[in-house]
This record gives structure tokens, C-alpha cells and sequence, in this order.
């Protein structure tokens, strides 16, 4: 299969894998390097189809901003495969508790990314999106997301109920982002303007304001605020690839 065909088809598939998607469609692209236009237009059309993937704006941009794409897909790989925010989010919890056996613990989305050992109170499950009233109960809820800006970001749409109850109650709510999934306000801004209301319902996923219910984001640098996350982002401007 040609690489571009190849492109087509991994960026189609909406069950793929972000690991592989990222390592697979950097490898692709880098093939382009001697086609600056050739490469940006590729780009294009990978977001087109999976515009809603924080690590693949990111990629994206970092594949279109390189003077050597060559050396870029290394460096992405390596963000990719050291992700330290599991561990981060290990460090974050250890501020609330010396024992991780008093914390309960309600977390929403990706839980999979979460250190399973987090949760090791028989009764309280590793997700508790189906009864938001344990948030109110709760010590932290923990929001998984896959793309994210300063003050808003992609979540499961039932992160909803939860976080409204954890606001009410005054439990905190962390957002669990990784690498390249914290993009910075010039990026998000046209990012959420492609985002279209029915693909993002058919996605299960809702526009969440950070402002309002997050009370930190958790990075692979650490535990920050949302605005210092999104000043944080190792994401490159790059607006041409929304065009």
C-alpha cells in the first residue's frame, strides 16, 4: 500500500489506537519532507478526519514546523513511548494522602492511562461515571482527555454529571491530559472552531470549561493550573494546518 494510502486508511479508522496512530502517521509524513506543501496538505487532511486528537494536532505541527522530519519522528515516538504523566498523576495524589488506601478516588474517561493502583478501595471502582453522587463523597474526581486548551477541553460527555456534583460539594476535579494532548490557546481556538456538535455527540464527547469545574491538569511535567499547562504546551503554532 502506498504511505499516503496508508495515511487514508489509519486516519479513517476511528478505533485506532493513539500510540500507533501517532508513530505510524509521523513516519508517513516524514517521507514528504522534501514537499514542505505536500507534507502541510497531509496534514491538513489527517485533521480533517481526526482534528479532535490532541497528539495528533500535535504531531502535526511538530512533523510541519521541523527543519528535520526525519529527526522529529524520533523525538515524538520518545514523548510518546516515556509519557510521564501516570506518574505525575502518582506524585499529585500523594499531596492529598501519604496512605493511597484513604483516598477514594472518582475518575471519568480513558481510565486505562490511570494507574490502576490508585484505586484499591474495594468499593470504590477505578470509574465512577455511572453514580456522580460519589463525587460528592469523593477526595478527587480525575477527568481523562485527548485534547485540551487553556480554559476548555474534550471529555466524555459523562464527566458532565460528575463534575457538576464535585463542584457543588466542593471536591476538586483534575483533568488527566499526556503527551501532546495539551495544546496552547492559538492552537485550540481553531481546533474548536472545526469541531462540529454532531460529530462530537456521535463521539460521546462535550466541550468542558476548565474555568468553571477543573481545578488543576495533570501533565507529564506535573500537577499545573490549566492556563499554566496550556503555556506549558510543547505544541508549535502552527494555524496553516486548520486552513
Amino acid at each position: 500500500m502506498h504511505p499516503l494510502e496508508r495515511l487514508r486508511y489509519v486516519a479513517r479508522n476511528p478505533l485506532a489506537p493513539t500510540k500507533p496512530l501517532i508513530a505510524e502517521s509521523a513516519a508517513v509524513l516524514a517521507s514528504l519532507s522534501h514537499d514542505p506543501a505536500g507534507l502541510l496538505t497531509s496534514c491538513r487532511n489527517l485533521l480533517r478526519r481526526r482534528g479532535h486528537c490532541g497528539p495528533l494536532v500535535w504531531m502535526a505541527a511538530r512533523m510541519v514546523a521541523s527543519t528535520d522530519c526525519h529527526d522529529e519522528v524520533l523525538e515524538i515516538a520518545k514523548a510518546i513511548d516515556c509519557d510521564t504523566a501516570d506518574w505525575k498523576l502518582d506524585d499529585a495524589m500523594a499531596t492529598l494522602s501519604d496512605d493511597f488506601t484513604t483516598l477514594k478516588v472518582v475518575a471519568v474517561g480513558h481510565i486505562c492511562a490511570i494507574k490502576t493502583n490508585l484505586y484499591i478501595i474495594p468499593d470504590w471502582p477505578c470509574t465512577g461515571p455511572e453514580n456522580p453522587g460519589r463525587a460528592a463523597e469523593a477526595d478527587v474526581v480525575v477527568v481523562a482527555s485527548d485534547c485540551a486548551g487553556p480554559h476548555e477541553a474534550l471529555v466524555p460527555v459523562e464527566a458532565l454529571p460528575v463534575v457538576e456534583t464535585a463542584r457543588e460539594s466542593g471536591t476538586p476535579v483534575w483533568l488527566f491530559t499526556g503527551a501532546g494532548r495539551m495544546l496552547p490557546q492559538a492552537m485550540w481556538a481553531p481546533l474548536k472552531q472545526r469541531l462540529i456538535p454532531d460529530d462530537l455527540a456521535e463521539m460521546d464527547l462535550v466541550v468542558l470549561n476548565l474555568d468553571r469545574y477543573v481545578n488543576g491538569v495533570v501533565t507529564p511535567t506535573g500537577l499545573f493550573t490549566a492556563k499554566e499547562a496550556g503555556e506549558q504546551s510543547d505544541c508549535p503554532i502552527v494555524v496553516e494546518l486548520f486552513a
